[in-house]
């Protein structure tokens, strides 16, 4: 629980990061320097340049830290949940989850395919 604790506080104190600060949640408590934000590839990390747009923006920091919470909070669930709640195996999601990576690379050109050919098939009615 102590891990969980820390990274979950890691997590909050970070949270503002790629606004241009550090605080709690979404509140900015001190400015960062603005040098920081000029590094166009440091939008990975948590620091993006002006400008940076992007749909669904997930950066290393801080989320890093709340998937170290969970990490953290797992074992101890366990030790307090009974086994019918997390110890059952349905095939269909075990095959999913071992074969993520697979999957997440070949949604996307499915996905543009489909929606390509339904833009051709509108076109041409």
């Amino acid at each position: 629980l102590l891990g969980a604790g820390i990274s979950f506080l890691l997590f909050a104190v970070l949270k503002p990061l790629p606004a241009g600060g550090i605080g709690f949640l979404d509140q900015i408590l001190f400015a960062l320097p603005s040098a920081w934000y000029r590094w166009q590839a440091g939008f990975f990390i948590g620091l993006p340049a002006a400008g940076f747009r992007s749909a669904d923006y997930f950066p290393v920091l801080p989320w890093l830290f709340l998937f170290f919470t969970g990490m953290y909070l797992v074992p101890a669930l366990k030790q307090h949940m009974p086994t019918r709640l997390y110890g059952f195996n349905i095939s269909a999601l075990s095959w999913v989850g071992r074969h993520s990576l697979l999957i997440y690379l070949l949604h996307q050109p499915i996905l543009l395919a489909v929606v390509g050919a339904a833009a051709a098939f509108v076109s041409n009615t």
